[in-house]
This record gives C-alpha cells, sequence and structure tokens, in this order.
C-alpha cells in the first residue's frame, strides 16, 4: 500500500497482507514504524514487511559536475535524517527513495540530459552508501543514531510506460540498489491494453530480458490507469470487483517472471494511493475497504522466490475457431461454459480471415472472458509483411491473451533443408522482436512440426508452449527437443460445443499435478511431480560450467562420445533426472552427467 495521509482503520488492511508485502509511506516515517509494531504484534516476522520511505521535498541535482551532485544529495538526506528520524524511526525503514519520476523516454534520447540524469543515480546512490547505510550519523539539529546496514535506496522511481535504461540497470547491481519503477495497468476505456504488459506495467520485465541483466525491483506505485488524472475510479468506473480483477491479472504477470521466481520482487506494488484524494489523487484514491478487498485477492497467491508460481484455475473449456467453423452463436457458446477462445484473424502477408470480425465482436457481445487471436505463418512471406498485416486487422486490439503464431507446415511443403530451417527461424525470431513492443507474443505448433520448420533454437524455452497432441490417455503433450514446459495443450479437433455446428478444436492449461488427498501418489503423479522438480532445478540453474573431467553422451545412459577439460560454460535445456541436456552455441545439444558439472 501507498500512504500518503492515514486513512481510517488503515492496520486491519495491512494485518491481512501476506508475508513479503510492501508499505510506502510520503513524509510520515511514523506511519512504517507502526506498520512493523502491529505486525510484529501479531505474530509475524517483521523482516517480512518490506518499508519505503519517501521525503516529499526533494529533488534532482543540478546540471553541474560530480563533487556538486555529491554536495546536493548531502543536502537532501539532511532534510529529513534529523534528530527525530534517527532516534525514531530509522530501525524501521527498510528502503529509501531519492527523487520522484524525473526522467522519460526523451530524458534518455538526449545525450546532455541522459548524463545529467545518471549522474543524479549515481551521486544519490553514492552519497547513501558512504555517508548513510550502515553508519552512526550526526544530524544537523545536534541528532545522533544508527542507519541500518540494511536499508537501501530505491532508485529512480521511474515512470510508467518509460524506458530505462542499461546503464541503471548496472548502478542498481553496483550498489546492490533495486530499481523503482511505477507499474501502472493501462486500461483505455475499461479494458487492459494489448500492449500494456509490454510497454506499461511490465516493461521493466521487457527490459531485463533485453539487456540480460537481474535487479531487484521495487513497485513505488502501481494500479490501473488511463492518464494522470484517470485512476480505477475513471478507467474502471470505481467498481471494485473490477478493480480486484485488474490487479490479480497483473500479479498472474509478475508471477510469471524470472524476477518473481528468483525472489528479487519487493512487494507485490505500493497500491495508489491512501489518504491523496486532498492531495491531488482524488481518481486513484483507496480507502480501507478497497485494500482489504486487494489484501484478501493477493494473500493466497503471492509467494515471491517460489519457483513454481500459483497458477490460475484452467478455464472450464478453450477453443480456438476459424472461418471453418462457419457463423458461430457465440451467446450458445458462452452458455457452453466456454470462456476462453483464440480466434483466427491473419494468414501470411495479405490473408484475412473471412469469420474474424464477426467472431471478435460478437464473442466480445456475447461476455466470452478471455479472448485472443491467432496468425498462421507462411513460410514464403516476409517477417515485416505478416506483422504488418496482422496490425492492419486487427487494429492492435489483441484482447487479453498473448497473440499466437500458428508455426505448422503446409501440406504442400515438402522437407525443409537445413538452410530452410535456418531461414523460418529467423523468420519467427524476427516476428516474436516485432511484436512485442505491441503485445505478449506465444508459439502454437506440434512437436513434429517445430522439428520439421526450424532449427530448435534455445529461446524457445518459454515461448513455444501451446501443442497439438491428440491423444488424451497421455499426462502432458510431446515437446520438441529444447523445450521443457508447455501452458496449453490442443488435445481434440473433433470437439463438439453447443453454438458450433461442425467439429471444434478443444484446449487445457497447464497447471501443477495436485497429489491426492488421502494415501500416497500414484507412479504416475510421483513421475510427474519429479518431473517438475527437474523443470525448476533447470529454471534455477540455467547455466553450469563443465567440471574437469565431463563426458559428453548422446541420451542419458549411452555411449560416452567425448571428453572436455576446458571447463567450459554451458547453457542447460533440460533434465531427466541425474542427466542434463546442455550445449555451448554453436556446438551441438549433449547430455552431461549433473555430478560433473559445477553449477554457477
Amino acid at each position: 500500500m501507498h500512504i500518503q495521509q492515514p486513512v481510517n482503520d488503515w492496520p486491519n488492511a495491512l494485518l491481512k497482507m501476506p508475508d513479503y508485502s510492501v508499505v510506502k509511506s510520503v513524509d510520515n516515517p511514523s506511519l512504517l514504524r507502526e506498520a512493523k509494531q502491529r505486525w510484529a504484534a501479531a505474530g509475524r516476522d517483521p523482516a517480512k514487511l518490506w518499508t519505503i520511505y519517501r521525503h516529499f521535498n526533494v529533488h534532482t541535482a543540478p546540471r553541474s559536475n560530480w563533487n556538486n551532485a555529491l554536495d546536493h544529495w548531502r543536502r537532501m538526506y539532511a532534510r529529513w535524517v534529523d534528530a527525530t528520524y534517527l532516534r525514531e524511526y530509522a530501525s524501521y525503514v527498510d528502503f529509501v527513495s531519492e527523487s520522484n519520476e524525473y526522467t522519460s523516454d526523451t530524458t534518455w534520447a538526449s545525450p546532455e540530459e541522459k548524463f545529467f540524469a545518471l549522474q543524479n543515480v549515481r551521486a544519490a546512490a553514492h552519497v547513501w552508501r558512504n555517508d548513510y547505510q550502515g553508519k552512526t550519523v550526526q544530524s544537523a539539529d545536534g541528532g545522533q543514531g544508527l542507519i541500518p546496514e540494511s536499508c537501501r535506496l530505491a532508485l529512480l522511481a521511474g515512470t510508467v510506460a518509460n524506458t530505462i535504461p542499461r546503464e541503471v540497470f548496472e548502478i542498481a547491481l553496483t550498489f546492490d540498489y533495486p530499481i523503482d519503477y511505477h507499474a501502472y495497468t493501462f486500461y483505455p476505456g475499461g479494458v487492459r491494453a494489448a500492449d500494456d504488459w509490454a510497454n506499461h506495467s511490465g516493461r521493466w520485465d521487457r527490459h531485463e530480458r533485453q539487456y540480460g541483466l537481474k535487479p531487484r525491483w521495487l513497485f513505488g506505485e502501481s494500479g490501473p490507469y488511463v492518464d494522470r488524472g484517470g485512476g480505477w475510479r475513471v478507467c474502471l468506473g470505481g467498481d471494485e470487483n473490477r478493480l480486484v480483477t485488474a490487479m490479480q491479472a497483473w500479479w498472474r504477470d509478475c508471477a510469471t517472471t524470472a524476477a518473481y521466481r528468483e525472489g528479487r520482487l519487493i512487494g507485490a506494488g505500493c497500491w495508489f494511493t491512501s489518504g491523496g484524494a486532498s492531495l491531488g489523487w482524488p481518481d486513484y484514491e483507496l480507502e480501507t475497504p478497497q485494500l482489504i478487498n486487494l489484501a484478501d485477492a493477493l494473500r493466497p497467491m503471492w509467494r515471491p522466490g517460489v519457483l513454481a508460481p500459483p497458477v490460475p484455475p484452467a478455464p472450464a473449456k478453450i477453443i480456438d475457431v476459424s472461418r471453418h467453423q462457419g457463423v458461430i452463436n457465440w451467446d450458445r457458446v458462452k452458455a457452453a461454459g466456454v470462456e476462453t477462445v483464440i480466434i483466427r484473424a491473419t494468414m501470411g502477408a495479405t490473408g484475412v480471415d473471412s469469420e474474424y470480425a464477426r467472431n471478435w465482436r460478437n464473442s466480445a457481445v456475447a461476455g466470452i472472458s478471455h479472448r485472443g487471436m491467432y496468425h498462421y505463418v507462411i513460410t514464403e512471406d516476409s517477417a515485416t509483411a505478416q506483422v504488418a498485416n496482422i496490425r492492419a486487422v486487427t487494429h492492435d486490439d489483441f484482447g487479453n491473451e498473448p497473440l499466437t503464431l500458428d508455426c505448422e507446415p503446409r501440406s504442400d511443403e515438402g522437407v525443409f533443408s537445413q538452410l530452410q530451417r535456418q531461414a523460418y527461424t529467423f523468420k519467427i525470431r524476427q516476428m516474436l522482436d516485432l511484436l512485442a513492443v505491441h503485445t505478449r507474443v506465444r508459439i502454437y505448433t506440434r512437436a513434429s512440426a517445430w522439428v520439421w520448420l526450424t532449427t530448435l533454437p534455445a529461446w524457445a524455452e518459454g515461448v513455444v508452449d501451446w501443442f497439438a497432441h491428440y491423444n488424451t490417455a497421455v499426462l502432458a503433450p510431446d515437446l520438441p527437443p529444447g523445450v521443457t514446459t508447455w501452458k496449453r495443450w490442443q488435445y481434440s479437433f473433433t470437439g463438439q460445443v453447443a453454438g458450433i455446428d461442425t467439429n471444434v478444436d478443444l484446449n487445457r492449461d497447464n497447471a501443477a499435478p495436485a497429489p491426492p488427498p488421502t494415501g500416497e501418489l500414484t507412479m504416475t503423479q510421483r513421475q510427474v511431480v519429479e518431473k517438475k522438480h527437474d523443470e525448476i532445478w533447470v529454471a534455477l540453474n540455467p547455466k553450469v560450467k563443465a567440471a574437469n573431467p565431463c563426458g559428453l553422451y548422446y541420451s542419458p545412459g549411452g555411449a560416452l562420445i567425448r571428453t572436455l577439460t576446458d571447463g567450459r560454460t554451458m547453457d542447460v535445456f533440460n533434465k531427466a533426472g541425474p542427466w542434463l541436456l546442455v550445449t555451448q552455441a554453436p556446438n551441438p545439444i549433449f547430455w552431461v552427467k549433473q555430478t560433473e558439472v559445477i553449477q554457477l
């Protein structure tokens, strides 16, 4: 929660929040002391509640030299690190903020502005670490007290929908300080924008994957918005149920990130704002009843650092449709329990599904909860032309499901040569990169089709996650080499759904296996759980180093091919008990024994 002025009974909402939640106070550190004390009095571990203090009256360093920037930040911190703060509050504060929302894309586009913005971040971090963090401080008003070593500076307070450059990541990792990003979710017209995660509430994750750097993250402000004056009371019409649903959708997206799995998220966002109505933010105001509703929704699903994040229940029915299903009665489809539909929109550079517009419009009118579109990739057409076709037909309205690229060979296509597989793989990667700034993207295929069409790229893991495999006697679809997990399984192409006169594809989403209510696990269930444990190991250890010696094998338990003695670092793609599937590009893929590698 984000408190500008205390609202009635706010501690009641606090105590309903899960462990590893966060409370932020603006200009009133006594609220953070009270939060920690009430948390502890309720028998909860104060180390599992993070507190953030932001002093309102600080600003960025002037455009000058490094020494002047350091002097500036010494003056800024001295404004609020006084005798009272040192005596009463310092021991209850985990993070402090620097300046607020002082950068944008235009800042980083200008070499001069970028230089001074980065100098400001470095100077603020340098002074806090060297003059305050873990130090006994003498304040200007004669006070003396210790700033805990654990109290770190939150960097940047970056404005939503704006870039965070690589240099800020590097500063954060150098000082071991988190980056503060204001992760508002974009709801124009009351509907979450298709590019919200890519460009708004999840832009931080996009940059993390782009740079390959892994700082800690703190979301100093969060919640649905449409513009500066359009918080949840405007963009969601003040509907508290829609507010909870919107926040749950964002939390679920956060739970899919590496930062969540690795325990690098500091709380589930500071929900903006409580007590801020009189300060100019009435459309964002959250009072205690809304805070309690959000805490109740967050509590069962927020487990940062757990490698198997919570999985929402699978919808009753998931179908995908095209013109081949004819004219669909969407009201009957909705009544039949269908909650998710993926609708074909486009094919190649110019193809448009003749039923797309009707299906897209009428499925929304019928109230289908989850809607998305898919595009059939045509081998001969360029990536840019196909992406242009997608955007022209959909007008960037992709619904609330990831945009799906259908990667399957046509019946008239022969066996691909190595050169053709390379070209197809490069084309798909181009399309992913071009589309990623507009929406989330996934790939649908069959295991055999992916082997047929591509060079089995390493980036497929987590992107190629929807598979067709028509055998319900198995527990999961077949996966191609290099892919170890699936999220959606098309298990039938002969399904029957009221409102559709033809056969229709049926799908189910992956959910973590649950043991039976009583008794031991069956052999099948034990195998599934063991596979999940192997997947978790791979997620935790994406790279290993070859010991000396380290044998290479074509298959687990197979013949030894050769032995490594160079201590090379290798990417881990899969695990099967004591065996790891590894590679170091451009070398081929081999299996190694887990006992013959070093975890990094």
